[in-house]
């Protein structure tokens, strides 16, 4: 899908697999002493251990490809991308998880139905499951590039979003 349009498309998503990569690099990093210990246990645990690994980590990307799917689905094909012309057009920017980037900024995360309040001193943030309005104290303040959603128990929205978060 991010093929169909690279202009804008493309960069959020190598983005995204970059990120994912990176992660995965890190854990696979950090499981090397285990792999290293299972197979000294025996051939057998060693192969049984990384097959677990691999599958979970399978998993872990097949939901991912979902969750980036999701995100690239609204902007290529809604009223925002869908023009011939670049005009009006916006440039997509990788799903973030909304309650990990917001607690990491030291906001404290409530959820109230589809409701997602996001508060830290004076400022207070509210965005709504499948809308793209973020409110600012009570205020109108802009429109996130794709609407915010729910992927598993996981709560997405797009990472130009976290500019807001300071």
């Amino acid at each position: 899908m991010a093929q169909s349009d690279r202009k804008f498309l493309s960069k959020g998503t190598k983005d995204f697999w970059s990120r994912q990569e990176a992660k995965e690099n890190e854990l696979v990093k950090k499981q090397l002493k285990t792999v290293t210990a299972k197979y000294k246990k025996s051939k057998t645990a060693g192969r049984a251990y990384v097959t677990s690994v691999g599958k979970a980590a399978a998993k872990k990307q097949l939901n991912n490809s979902t969750v980036l799917y999701r995100a690239l689905e609204y902007t290529a094909t809604y009223n925002d991308n869908d023009r011939g012309s670049d005009k009006g057009k916006v440039t997509f920017t990788r799903p973030v998880s909304l309650k990990t980037y917001a607690q990491s900024k030291g906001f404290k995360v409530t959820v109230k139905g589809n409701r997602y309040t996001l508060k830290k001193g004076k400022d207070t943030f509210v965005l709504k499951n499948k809308a793209k309005s973020v409110y600012k104290n009570g205020e109108y303040t802009d429109d996130l590039i794709y609407p915010v959603y729910k992927v598993g128990k996981t709560v997405y929205a797009p990472a130009g979003f976290t500019g807001y978060l300071k």
